[in-house]
């Protein structure tokens, strides 16, 4: 698995004891304070195939500008929605696929929660849905994205292109997407399957 948008290791801790010591979970956190915490529940749940990475997630790998708040705050951001109190830092930033590296073909799921960056980080996982086919996880705030740029449907029309379906999370498992994938503010996360292999 890898977990984009980390922050102190929800999905992280979770995704760790599901895979086990045989399996491998890459976490991502560019927040250098935030990390400190990840790294911290990581270790205290003796997780060593857990692989923590220092960067944030978009189309190209470099270095950019980001608006980083109070250690293990979800709210740092390349565009957050107000900055006081936030650090403009430099990060690294690399894509899905350098992330995924030689353990590409075994990646089964990647959850993004990158405040608005959703796209751009898919941007750079071509091989990953071309040829690994995961399952994702994404967070899909419309505010977030609009203040880089997209849309929900952006998000939509790339996975409708690679041959995926949404699904929302409901009570009973997941229900398909019918039409626009725009989610209601509060549930903003689904899950995106590829058609080839369809509901869970």
């Amino acid at each position: 698995m890898i977990d984009a948008g980390a922050n102190i290791g929800l999905f992280t801790v979770l995704a760790a004891a599901q895979v086990g010591s045989q399996g491998r979970v890459i976490a991502c956190e560019p927040s250098t304070t935030t990390m400190e915490l990840l790294r911290g529940n990581v270790t205290l749940n003796g997780f060593g195939w857990v692989e923590l990475r220092e960067v944030a997630l978009a189309e190209q790998p470099g270095r950019l500008e980001m608006q980083v708040f109070e250690p293990g705050s979800g709210f740092s951001s390349f565009a957050p929605a107000e900055t006081l109190g936030a650090r403009t830092v430099d990060v690294d930033v690399t894509t899905l696929d350098r992330v995924a590296g030689d353990l590409l073909e075994r990646t089964r799921v990647v959850k993004l929660d990158v405040e608005g960056a959703e796209l751009r980080a898919l941007r750079g996982a071509g091989a990953l849905l071309e040829r690994a086919r995961p399952d994702f996880i994404v967070e899909l705030e419309p505010e977030h994205l609009a203040r880089q740029g997209c849309a929900a449907g952006d998000v939509q029309a790339l996975f409708d292109a690679a041959g995926y379906t949404g699904y929302a999370i409901v009570d009973d498992g997941l229900e398909p997407l019918r039409g626009s994938w725009d989610r209601p503010a509060g549930d903003p996360n689904i899950v995106v399957r590829p058609r080839e292999r369809g509901k869970a």
